[in-house]
């Protein structure tokens, strides 16, 4: 017969102690286990979102290409259509210029053909006259008429021209007049000075009528030399007067100007620069030599004889109270307006003093 099997009873105290140590290697198992699924987990994740990274960063450039190549067909869009409304307009121009061309010629020969037709019919119809040739009839001078007074001392010479007798008239007969006979040379001297007995003068303007300086009595007179007509430093005097002009009317002052150009010259430089003021003629340079303004002048670095500019104001009594020399054409109206602000005229109850 065969033996039975005895089995071994086990101890309770090995059966806990077995128990605990299999509940801790399944414990360690189970941490063991979870780290690892832990950092599969967490390494998912990072490759999830660096692929979504690098999704989102191939979109964008996709979303910029685009909008570049948007633009790039926009511009090029609206290049195309200005191109073609220039090349439009261009063609437009080109038609329209033809046309005036085709226009201008057609009416030139209208123009000449009955231009020849209305001659013919004038030839054929009128005679033919020869023309006369009529002179202009010249100015006749004619002095004015001399004042009879006795002078005490300084009597006026008998064969005295009728501008040396407008001097003598203008000037008191205590003072020598100067000397403005037709052979003078040039003078070189000095003019009159401030509080002097101004020079008389007879001079022409511009439609040949004589002016005297004791037509003027008893008003203010601006008298300014100035080279040439119708030259770059003239103009912008004369110009600078001409916009301040009315103030020489409220200022109760006459504005006369002298050079030595003729009257067909001072016209044209009237009418071309609208100046509203006197021009007068000095060909003889009489009156510069009396004011002491003829003399030498560089032009160009020569040396010539003219006018040098220069402004005398002559007050009610006839007698110099200012005198610009030297004159700068920019600014001189303004220096001369402020002169006769600033110093009283005479006023309307003051009885004028004949000179």
């Amino acid at each position: 017969m065969a033996k039975k099997k005895t089995v071994k009873k086990k101890s309770p105290r090995k059966a806990t102690g077995r128990k605990t140590v299999r509940k801790a290697a399944k414990k360690t198992v189970r941490k063991g286990v979870k780290k690892k699924a832990k950092k599969a987990v967490r390494k998912a994740v990072k490759k999830k979102v660096a692929k979504k990274k690098v999704i989102r960063k191939k979109v964008a450039k996709k979303k910029t290409v685009a909008r570049k190549t948007a633009k790039k067909k926009t511009t090029r869009k609206k290049v195309a259509r200005t191109t073609a409304r220039t090349t439009a307009k261009k063609k437009t121009a080109a038609k329209s210029a033809k046309k005036k061309a085709v226009r201008k010629t057609v009416k030139k020969a209208v123009r000449k053909t009955t231009t020849k037709a209305a001659r013919k019919v004038t030839r054929k119809a009128a005679p033919q006259v020869t023309p006369k040739i009529v002179e202009p009839a010249a100015i006749e001078y004619t002095p004015p008429p001399p004042v009879e007074v006795s002078p005490p001392e300084a009597p006026i010479a008998e064969a005295a021209t009728p501008f040396e007798e407008s001097y003598a008239e203008a000037r008191p007969f205590d003072t020598p007049a100067p000397s403005v006979g037709a052979d003078s040379q040039p003078s070189t001297t000095a003019g009159p000075s401030v509080d002097s007995p101004a020079p008389g003068f007879e001079l022409r303007d511009a439609y040949g009528a004589i002016h005297t300086l004791s037509q003027y009595a008893g008003r203010r007179v601006v008298l300014f030399f100035y080279p040439k007509d119708d030259t770059p430093g003239c103009t912008a005097e004369a110009c600078g007067f001409r916009d301040v002009y009315g103030d020489f009317d409220t200022q109760d002052a006459v504005l006369l100007g002298v050079s030595p150009d003729s009257c067909e010259s001072h016209y044209q430089f009237a009418t071309k620069f609208n100046l509203p003021f006197t021009l007068l003629t000095d060909p003889d340079h009489r009156a510069a030599d009396a004011y002491g303004v003829w003399g030498e002048e560089t032009r160009d670095g020569e040396t010539c004889m003219g006018v040098n500019r220069t402004t005398f104001i002559i007050d009610e009594d006839g007698r110099l109270a200012r005198v610009f020399a030297d004159v700068n054409p920019d600014g001189h109206n303004q220096e001369v307006i402020s002169w006769l602000r600033e110093n009283r005229a005479a006023q309307p109850n003051e009885s004028p003093t004949s000179y």
